[in-house]
């Protein structure tokens, strides 16, 4: 893949704070867009209009980052407390969490399963994220070697979607959507950035701006392919750059070339540049919040540069859609109060009455003896004849019930009939025939 051909000079912005001009101004109000940043301020996710107003605090916790949002409005961020990331709507209803696994490292390692720098595709099926982790590497001061890999995931899961899917990309980091089918990741320096179409494996990765003698990192190329934005260099060193692109680095496999065009002014911070919809303008990270350029032209060379506004004191990790942001963030419903239902009514204690007044001696002695209860519940009825004789029988409902009495063993002239339902009872001095 060509190299990015080397300018003869390079026209940089002499301030990252340049006076406004009076014609600047009526641009600016003349570009306005219905379109939304969504950021990190305060560990929590925000979204708000591209000048910093109509500003919507979507998440608590304090925890959050790498926040990302496609077209619609959808919205993904890692909730930094472990439970995986977290799929959002435009107001920050939670739709669903999606959980990854621990996957291998470049140099046998294992990489925990802690995403970052996420990136929606814009229709919102699809999700790249990064793994990221320092480790010690044989030749290497333990620590300082940085392991990365970016992999792809569907949205409608709760379960990442398996590496093999979409492929296993080793050694680039921080993906961008060029298409809803093209991601560009990026390696730094001797690896620049790396154009992978899906569905993904190895052999649809292919290096471009390898050649570069910087660090080309953290870079996403505008919606209409004609010009790009990268980290450039690193530490003390490192600024923004802006390129024009040559040829369809939309669809053709070979990209064509990245020519230089300007670069921000170097500042240690620089990070997580993001294009507006229309690409007149990025939005990126410094010391002091999220910070807009605005620009008329960028071609080969040269940057027809407008203004610099802090948007958001205090914001990082900024994302640029063309949805709008939420007039409100989502309040769950309060749950309707259940009526208390009412006691049930108890129950009156039930009725035991005893219509036998005889028995035969002779039925008792052959266990035909029966005695007749009339019980206003339904209950298991237990009746003793004294010490003569006993029995039992159960009462479906309430009514009359027959008990039959076991064989008397005891001849008597007569005795106590009692009958017990639970705890009530009744009782009757029976004669004996």
């Amino acid at each position: 893949m060509p190299a990015a051909r080397p300018a003869a000079s390079i026209g940089g912005m002499k301030s990252l704070l340049p006076t406004l001009t009076a014609a600047a101004t009526l641009l600016l109000v003349g570009s306005a867009h219905a379109d939304s940043i969504v950021y990190i301020r305060d560990g929590n996710v925000w979204s708000a209009a591209p000048d910093g107003t109509r500003a919507v605090q979507l998440t608590d916790g304090g925890q959050w980052h790498s926040p990302t949002q496609a077209d619609d409005g959808t919205i993904a961020a890692v909730d930094g407390t472990g439970k995986g990331i977290a799929i959002l709507a435009r107001d920050g209803r939670p739709l669903r969490t999606i959980t990854t696994t621990f996957a291998k490292s470049g140099n046998g390692d294992t990489f925990a399963p802690n995403p970052v720098q996420l990136a929606l595709s814009p229709d919102g099926s699809k999700l790249a994220y990064s793994y990221a982790q320092y480790s010690c590497v044989q030749g290497s001061t333990c620590g300082t070697s940085p392991q990365v890999a970016t992999l792809i995931t569907d949205t409608n899961v709760t379960q990442a979607t398996p590496a093999d899917t979409y492929g296993y990309n080793m050694g680039v980091s921080a993906p961008e959507w060029v298409t809803g089918n093209r991601l560009i990741a990026w390696g730094g320096a001797g690896i620049g950035g790396a154009l992978i179409d899906l569905p993904g494996a190895r052999q649809g990765r292919r290096p471009w701006l390898s050649n570069e003698p910087e660090d080309v990192g953290d870079g996403e190329i505008s919606r209409d392919g004609t010009h790009m934005v990268s980290t450039y260099a690193y530490g003390e060193n490192l600024r923004l750059r802006f390129w024009s692109l040559d040829g369809d680095v939309l669809t053709a496999a070979a990209p064509g070339y990245a020519h230089p065009a300007c670069d921000s002014n170097a500042d240690p911070v620089l990070s997580d540049p993001s294009w507006s919809p229309d690409g007149t303008a990025v939005a990126f990270a410094e010391e002091r919040g999220v910070n807009v350029f605005r620009f008329t032209a960028i071609t080969r060379n040269h940057c027809d540069f407008v203004s610099t506004t802090i948007v958001v004191p205090g914001g990082s990790e900024p994302d640029w859609g063309p949805a709008d942001p939420p007039a409100a963030r989502y309040t769950a419903p309060t749950p309707s109060p259940q009526p208390t239902p009412a006691p049930p009514a108890p129950m009156p204690a039930a009725k035991l009455t005893i219509a036998t007044a005889t028995l035969s001696t002779k039925q008792l002695r052959r266990g035909h003896a029966t005695v007749r209860v009339t019980t206003t519940q339904p209950g298991r009825l237990t009746a003793r004849l004294g010490r003569l004789a006993s029995g039992t029988a159960t009462a479906a409902k309430a009514g009359t019930v027959t008990i039959r009495l076991s064989r008397a063993s005891r001849r008597a002239a007569k005795a106590t009939l009692t009958v017990t339902l639970g705890a009530v009872s009744a009782s009757r001095v029976v004669r004996l025939r």
